[in-house]
């Protein structure tokens, strides 16, 4: 009795194999695991900021700043778009440059990580036609008289923009264009000198600003 219940068991275990075999196998098939999926699309896998530049001109350049420091440029096709291929993860700014218009940093933190592809948002670029100018001149604070090469920088303090710089000349006069319709500071630094700050309200397209002269006093940290 004892050997016909050991026979019975061992029948079963046996039937219990076939089962997982039939089920996990296929019947009497030879059992081949599928292949990994290659993805088709092989630059779906490279880190890429796609955009567009208004207006719609091929050639300009759009650099991508990623920690201070360029590190990816590309060029526009004749419909304004560009993509910037291959870059390393991180956040960027994008700089627009192109005949004939400000040169911008016109999109700021896009963040792209590993083998992502973000869109990046439109960059309209601003013709230097349109521009406002603004005029003015640098005097030794003590003295009066006029301070040559001293650097002027024009620092945007609302939108989107670029600073910009001019160095006084002999007379201490100094011209720059910026864009209309955005407040701006000016700086004027000189070494030994200590800054001057003057602030210009927004100006419109065309127009000529003369700003108060700078008064720099020397020995001022």
């Amino acid at each position: 009795m004892r050997r016909l219940l050991n026979d019975y068991g061992a029948g079963l275990s046996a039937l219990g194999l076939v089962a997982v075999c039939v089920v996990a196998c296929g019947c009497g098939a030879d059992y081949t695991p599928d292949a990994p999926a290659v993805p088709t699309d092989i630059d779906s896998a490279v880190t890429t900021i796609r955009g567009q530049v208004e207006p719609r001109v091929s050639g300009v350049g759009v650099i991508g700043v990623r920690n201070g420091v360029s590190s990816a440029i590309a060029s526009t096709d004749d419909d304004g778009l560009y993509a910037l291929r291959d870059i390393p993860a991180g956040e960027y700014n994008l700089i627009a440059s192109g005949p004939g218009f400000f040169t911008d940093t016109s999109a700021r933190n896009v963040i792209v990580a590993r083998g992502e592809q973000v869109e990046a948002p439109l960059i309209t670029m601003r013709p230097v036609a349109a521009a406002a100018t603004i005029q003015g001149r640098a005097v030794d604070d003590l003295t009066g008289d006029a301070m040559r090469d001293v650097q002027v920088t024009v620092e945007c303090r609302a939108g989107v923009c670029s600073n910009i710089t001019a160095v006084t000349d002999e007379d201490g006069r100094f011209e720059v264009a910026i864009w209309p319709e955005l407040d701006a500071r000016l700086v004027f630094q000189k070494a030994g000198y200590g800054p001057v700050f003057i602030r210009i309200d927004a100006l419109a397209a065309g127009a000529a600003f003369e700003a108060p002269a700078a008064r720099l006093t020397e020995g001022l940290p």
